[in-house]
This record gives structure tokens, sequence and C-alpha cells, in this order.
């Protein structure tokens, strides 16, 4: 069976980007991690993915600028985008985010924000171990 996932983490804090995208490829996703913009951004102009993740501001850039540079990036379908934030309040309208998940986040939650944006019957479920 293959990926249930192309996700891409853009946060300017590395552990917590080192970290998730650990988790995520322990539950079969592909994932590749950014803490500078630009990083993804040359990232995600030869390459698909399926959902971007990222805080509502790293480092230079605000959320709402991200979003608009990723989507302008290709004629590709652009990705989904999930926001790490902490205050939710209108973030998800004002970025064109497509879920938001409240920072720090439950990683039961943020598996629900993916799994639900990622296209196809292919995503994981996460078990206790």
């Amino acid at each position: 069976m293959g990926s249930p996932g192309n996700v891409v983490l853009i946060d300017d804090e590395d552990r917590l980007v080192r970290v998730v995208c650990s988790w995520l490829e322990s539950l079969g996703f592909t994932a590749h991690g950014f803490t500078l913009p630009a990083d993804a951004l040359a990232y995600l102009a030869t390459s698909r993915a399926d959902v971007v993740i990222t805080g509502a501001h790293v480092a230079d850039m605000s959320g709402t600028q991200l979003c608009a540079c990723v989507r302008g990036l290709s004629d590709r379908p652009p990705p989904a985008f999930v926001a790490l934030a902490r205050e939710t309040d209108g973030v998800a309208a004002r970025a064109g985010y497509d879920a938001i998940v409240a920072r720090p986040a439950p990683l039961d939650s943020l598996l629900h924000a993916i799994t639900r944006l990622v296209p196809g019957e292919r995503s994981p479920s996460v078990r206790p171990r």
C-alpha cells in the first residue's frame, strides 16, 4: 500500500517540525518539514503536497502570505492548508485555511484534520501501543 499522503509542515519551531514529521512518517505519510518559508516554497515549486501545515505566522511571512504564495506556484490544484494557531478565531477565513488546529496541538486533532483533507481512502488511524 502507498503513502496515505504527502504532508509539508512549515513552522519556525525546529523541534516541533522534527517531532511532527517523524510522527507522521511513523504513520506512513511522506512528510517534509521546513523552518523557513523560502525553503518550503522552493520545495513546493517542484513537488506536490496533499496538505500543507503552517503556523499563522512563520519567520517573515504571515499564514495568509504563505498560502497565497503556495497557491501561485503552479497550475496544479493547490494542497489543502491546515493552520496551527494559538488564536483560532477568524484565522481560517482570513488566511484561506481548510482547517485550524489549536496550538499546542493534540496529535489526534492534527491527524484528524490531515486525514479529512487527504484525498482517497488511504488514511491511517492512530492506535494505542
